[in-house]
């Protein structure tokens, strides 16, 4: 087993993202529902809270844009002034900081955009 040189961002849908997303046309979901399977991203490791906080306050509308993206491909139909206060009010996450590779395998990475 090996040590990732990564944190593991895991995020959580909130109401209003379960909101926007039923209002989608799909069969309505439970909160339980979306949150069942959180996205779970690989983000570089820092070596403090504050330096992690600072990333995300940075870099979140990287994470916003895909889970929008993941369910409605329409940017039209997304919110247009997607702020980090907006994503906090939006998703629950957590980081965590030990990441390890259990799988003897080559790691394969696939480009999905």
């Amino acid at each position: 087993m090996k040590k990732l040189n990564r944190a593991a961002l895991v995020l959580y849908a909130k109401r209003p993202f379960l909101k926007w997303v039923n209002g989608l046309g799909a069969p309505p979901l439970t909160l339980d529902e979306l949150r069942k399977d959180p996205s779970v991203y690989l983000v570089p490791a820092f070596a403090d809270d504050a330096s992690t906080a600072q990333y995300l306050a940075r870099e979140y509308d990287v994470f916003f844009r895909e889970q929008l993206s993941s369910w409605w491909t329409d940017e039209a139909d997304w919110p247009g002034n997607r702020t980090f206060k907006l994503f906090e009010q939006w998703f629950d996450y957590s980081v965590h900081d030990l990441v390890f590779d259990a799988v003897k395998e080559r790691l394969v990475r696939e480009d999905l955009r």
